[in-house]
């Protein structure tokens, strides 16, 4: 038995170093200058915040990130006031974009009248891009601010045959403040791929609720 799990360990570190070598080797892809291009990415916000504080639909200071897809490589820019980002020295491939942008309390209080940090998110999903022609448009919706971070989803049963281990399904949740917080009333639900865009509900499959009446279940605070 020790045997084997010694084995099983080296197998492990080996695979974990061929990934290792393999993503090196993806970061470090040289492409001819001629080949290289610029492009832009703009960011826009259609629900009251952004509207609301500039008149304008125009996203200034969001954080906006590219991945391409095949090569493992990431860009990152800050949109301007017209709310383009730009993007240089990319290489043709698709991109997978993520934009965040984070309105501070003293800002929103300022502008709409209430005390509540606003975050707008925005994602495109495998943009092909290989020319400065190819810009995109981001559309940002808001998010609330919760504690709570789902840091891992076990999901995936192993194949036939026996074991299998699809009972052994669960989904981590992670505490990310620093005091003591409550999961009662909570749901946790799951969607089937092609599920109906509809904004004002989500359809799922399955939900999940903590039981409880708020002092109940406990998610405790970083470090404990």
């Amino acid at each position: 038995m020790k045997i084997t799990s010694f084995i099983t360990i080296i197998s492990l570190l080996s695979i974990i170093s061929i990934s290792g070598l393999l993503q090196n080797c993806a970061k470090e892809v040289l492409v001819p200058e001629s080949a290289q291009f610029s492009t832009r990415i703009q960011v826009l916000d259609t629900s009251y915040v952004t509207t609301g504080i500039y008149q304008n639909p125009a996203v200034s200071g969001a954080e906006v990130t590219l991945t391409s897809v095949n090569y493992n490589l990431t860009y990152q820019s800050i949109s301007h006031d017209d709310g383009w980002a730009v993007f240089h020295n990319l290489i043709p491939d698709f991109y997978n974009c993520s934009v965040q942008k984070t309105y501070p309390e003293d800002t929103i209080f300022y502008y709409l009248g209430y005390k509540r940090e606003e975050i707008l998110v925005g994602s495109l999903a495998a943009l092909k891009m290989s020319s400065a022609a190819d810009s995109s448009k981001v559309l940002l919706k808001q998010v609330p601010r919760t504690p709570f971070v789902i840091s891992e989803i076990y999901y995936n049963g192993a194949p036939p045959p026996p074991p299998l281990y699809y009972h052994d399904q669960f989904t981590e949740i992670y505490n990310n403040s620093s005091v003591t917080e409550y999961l009662d009333g909570y749901i946790i639900g799951d969607m089937d791929y092609g599920y109906k865009d509809d904004p004002d509900f989500m359809y799922s499959i399955h939900l999940y609720q903590f039981p409880g009446s708020g002092t109940i279940i406990r998610c405790h605070q970083v470090g404990l």
